[in-house]
């Protein structure tokens, strides 16, 4: 009787919850979903790619997520688990399991440093999945308080719950330290986390505290003491691709730039996927004058991009830019390809951002600009002659000063004086300005006030690719959603377009003036799901 209701109740456990499955070959996704019907569940999804599990799981937040690494072509099972983590999507207490029949040292670096909970080697059985799956659920349900505490950057309630836990649940208190670092380190309390770091090497040599103490050195500006600790360190583990980019911080903070860049550039041939490495390793090799590496890092981090949900604007446009400085450098053979990867750039850009009036403006500037650099003036002057006609009419709108300072050196070179004061009187503006700079967040203002939505949402959407933390963006691209839903039915793109700014704008302390807009806006989405 007794094993009877466990079974019952195990059946339950799994009916109760709801399952995402992610595999680009059917065969697998069925042969999972079968295994967890076994198990008792009954809420199963199932998805293809990258880009539908992101949205499956942006409106459902399943509980359990079993995702292949390898899905085909675009965005792969890393980048989906790190986008989720970086947009503030997952949840804490979501199972995530990555699997794999590949062992290849970029793909198991990417992966394990996504921190997903556990990790697969495909194929594997019905027991393995089971196993692994009641284990790990056991362990989220009791830290299910914390997490979700975590999830609400609610720091002092998720101590208070930590301690707890490492003082009466001797299973969790190994996992609970670490998250008690975590807090301690969120709120820039050093000497608590160090305390913590420093125990827990006395007792054997563990990586991530020893990370931890490195992290605290730099955190109380201690470089030295840093890579004095660091040089052992990735003597030991040579493929702690954490502790390359700790060292390359702790040599940048030294003065030592070029070695800071070849520290990067050993985490980025460990795990090349890292949209924020690369952006690093680009901003180092700008400080290096390195030109030739910043258009390296350039080509790999548009070509990730592409498919990434934390793609901006400002990746590509950088692009155009370093681009044109190449072949300011360039002659001969050399200067005609550079011309031409910056033409097949100028139409990608375009084909990616259709929507959004800063890139389709610096499209056209850098056409323009290539056009001087090949001496081509009469096409330069024609090209130019464009641009101005747009730019003219809405010229108060833009809002980045290097964009404006690009503008006024092609008008210098064109002796196109009155526009270049005018810009000049721009560029003034936006630096006293305190308005959110983004000219595409101007203009959809702009045509909210005009009571043009469908406009204004096109518009926030790009600000809002362009600045994904900017919460002043998102509250407006939320308002200009939930304007346009009193007249017309949002698409579930929209809908989940509308949860996810709302999510961000959460993070906002009661405290903020926009706080309470927020929670009106919030509950306006509440009364449209349920009106539905």
């Amino acid at each position: 009787m007794a094993n009877a209701n466990s079974m019952t109740a195990h059946f339950q456990r799994y009916s109760k919850r709801r399952f995402l499955v992610i595999d680009d070959f059917s065969e697998f996704r069925m042969t999972v979903k079968k295994m967890l019907e076994e198990f008792g569940a009954k809420q199963i999804d199932l998805a293809s790619n990258a880009e539908d599990a992101f949205e499956l799981y942006s409106e459902h937040r399943h509980d359990v997520v079993i995702s292949d690494f390898n899905l085909g072509d675009g965005k792969d099972g890393q980048q989906l688990l790190e986008e989720l983590s970086q947009l503030g999507i997952l949840r804490r207490d979501t199972l995530y399991l990555m699997a794999s029949a590949e062992n290849s040292l970029h793909m198991v670096m990417g992966a394990l440093e996504c921190r997903p909970d556990d990790y697969l080697t495909k194929p594997f059985t019905k027991t393995t999945l089971h196993t692994r799956i009641d284990r790990l659920l056991a362990k989220k349900q009791l830290l299910s308080p914390l997490l979700k505490a975590l999830d609400e950057k609610n720091y002092p309630l998720a101590e208070q719950l930590a301690n707890r836990l490492i003082q009466t649940e001797p299973k969790a208190r190994a996992t609970s330290l670490r998250y008690l670092t975590e807090i301690y380190v969120a709120q820039h309390k050093w000497t608590e986390a160090r305390h913590i770091f420093n125990a827990a090497v006395e007792t054997r040599p563990l990586l991530w505290a020893q990370l931890g103490l490195v992290e605290c050195d730099l955190a109380e500006n201690k470089a030295e003491e840093a890579l004095t600790s660091l040089d052992p360190l990735l003597e030991a583990n040579p493929l702690a691709v954490q502790a390359w980019d700790l060292k390359a911080r702790a040599l940048e903070m030294s003065g030592d730039l070029s070695d800071a860049q070849a520290a990067l550039q050993q985490a980025i041939q460990l795990s090349p996927r890292s949209l924020c490495r690369l952006r690093n390793a680009i901003r180092l090799a700008q400080k290096n004058s390195d030109l030739d590496g910043e258009l390296r890092y350039f080509r790999l981090l548009t070509k990730l991009a592409k498919t990434s949900a934390l793609k901006t604007p400002d990746d590509f446009i950088q692009r155009q830019q370093v681009l044109l400085k190449k072949i300011q450098t360039s002659s001969g053979l050399n200067k005609k390809k550079v011309v031409a990867e910056l033409q097949t750039a100028l139409k990608e850009d375009q084909k990616l951002y259709p929507s959004s009036m800063l890139m389709l403006w610096s499209i056209a500037l850098a056409r323009t600009q290539a056009a001087l650099l090949e001496e081509k003036y009469a096409a330069a002057k024609e090209s130019f002659q464009r641009l101005k006609k747009e730019l003219l009419p809405s010229l108060n709108c833009i809002q980045e000063t290097s964009f404006l300072t690009q503008i006024s050196d092609v008008c210098k070179q064109l002796k196109e004086t009155e526009m270049q004061e005018a810009i000049a009187t721009q560029i003034n503006i936006v630096a006293n300005s305190t308005e959110e700079k983004c000219t595409d967040n101007v203009l959809a203002l702009k045509a909210y006030k005009k009571g043009n939505f469908k406009e204004a949402i096109r518009f926030f959407n790009t600000a809002h690719q362009q600045h994904p933390n900017s919460i002043t963006i998102a509250i407006n691209l939320a308002q200009a959603l939930l304007k346009h839903a009193e007249t017309a039915t949002l698409t579930r793109n929209e809908k989940l377009t509308c949860k996810s700014c709302l999510a961000l704008s959460r993070r906002l302390p009661d405290s903020d003036a926009r706080a309470g807009k927020v929670q009106q806006l919030i509950q306006r989405y509440a009364n449209l799901r349920e009106s539905e």
